[in-house]
């Protein structure tokens, strides 16, 4: 948001209605808050961290640059490279969560990311590196970085986000994006949305893959794309993910996620998953039946 020239533009934002002038005021108290960090700063290190980095437009990108390098002799960017079926997986989850309806994973588009990074920074000062939890330092995302990037270990609890989705929650909030009638656009309504999300990620099920054959065509389709990452961080990234131990339950369409839904519906009411076949359209009216009861009774306040 501080460097952006379109804010306003992103989902997040619209969906809680905030006007270019509201994002204004928000960018003014946060440009604030940086030069206080900056001035206050104990040491010489400075961490930013922004996922947005890896899909800022060059211009964006150099006013990072142009804002913090006169108050640092060097600076760095580390950035973690999920490999392509794991991507096509977590973005399918990510989207359905913030608000998409649609089953449509998206490629990562490597080169599109990465590549304005290196221009902006230069890529002796880019740093990747594969994302492969099982290989983390102290099995944690912090712990590797830190030792990463030869930082201090950070000490003490810390907040785990970006929880996977079981397939029983996929199902359920992808039907709940469907037809519920609830439409975002207040942070009252944002909040609502979040309470009722929430309480179906809490629900028990399996993992959820996508369809192999279809993660294949996907990665077939963007050889190219994945033949420039793999050069640019010097390893493979195109070998199929480990199964995980347990149950899984494979989706690789519109059609999948609503006959899962129907199938995960009885878990609203603490009964097991039942395999569905037949009309998937039936299917969701069936789910969307049990579901929005089961919303209903979902408190209208507290939490987040």
């Amino acid at each position: 948001m501080l460097f952006d020239d379109q804010p306003e533009q992103y989902i997040a934002f619209k969906q809680q209605g905030l006007s270019a002038a509201d994002l204004a005021e928000k960018r003014k108290k946060l440009e604030m808050r940086v030069r206080r960090q900056l001035r206050n700063r104990p040491e010489d290190t400075f961490i930013l961290s922004a996922e947005w980095f890896s899909i800022a437009g060059e211009a964006a990108l150099t006013r990072v640059r142009d804002r913090f390098s006169p108050h640092f002799k060097e600076t760095a960017v580390y950035a973690y490279v999920r490999p392509p079926a794991d991507y096509l997986r977590s973005s399918l989850q990510q989207d359905i969560k913030t608000g998409a309806v649609k089953f449509a994973p998206r490629w990562p588009e490597y080169r599109n990311r990465f590549e304005t990074i290196d221009r902006v920074f230069g890529p002796e000062n880019v740093r990747l590196r594969v994302y492969a939890p099982s290989g983390f330092t102290g099995g944690d995302v912090v712990q590797d970085f830190t030792d990463w990037a030869g930082l201090a270990p950070v000490t003490g609890a810390h907040e785990t986000r970006n929880i996977s989705m079981t397939a029983t929650a996929l199902a359920l909030i992808s039907c709940y994006r469907r037809n519920s009638d609830i439409r975002l656009g207040t942070p009252a309504l944002v909040r609502r949305d979040r309470r009722i999300v929430n309480a179906l990620m809490e629900l028990p099920g399996p993992r959820f893959e996508l369809c192999p054959d279809l993660a294949a065509g996907i990665i077939s389709a963007n050889a190219d794309d994945l033949a420039w990452i793999e050069a640019r961080i010097g390893q493979k990234l195109d070998s199929p993910p480990q199964q995980p131990a347990g149950d899984t339950w494979r989706i690789g369409s519109d059609a999948d996620l609503k006959l899962a839904a129907a199938a995960f519906a009885p878990v609203l009411e603490g009964g097991k998953p039942e395999h569905r076949a037949g009309d998937p359209e039936q299917a969701d009216i069936a789910a969307w039946k049990k579901l929005s009861e089961f919303i209903a009774r979902i408190p209208e306040t507290g939490g987040s």
